[in-house]
């Protein structure tokens, strides 16, 4: 992601941070999370999970 992709980058910063986790998590290749690997007793589903799921 450059600038030029994003031509009115937010002021605020929440809305900036919104901003860019819609781009880490967009195709074609969002970034996800294994539950696997963060151990037992977290009650999160097996294997690899989006990261837009978690979020909602």
């Amino acid at each position: 992601m450059t600038m030029s992709d994003t031509p009115h980058w937010p002021t605020s910063a929440l809305h900036a941070a919104d901003t860019a986790f819609a781009a880490l998590t967009c195709e074609p290749d969002p970034l996800t999370l294994d539950c696997d690997s963060l151990g037992a007793g977290l009650d999160l589903p097996p294997g690899q999970l989006p990261l837009p799921t978690l979020r909602d």
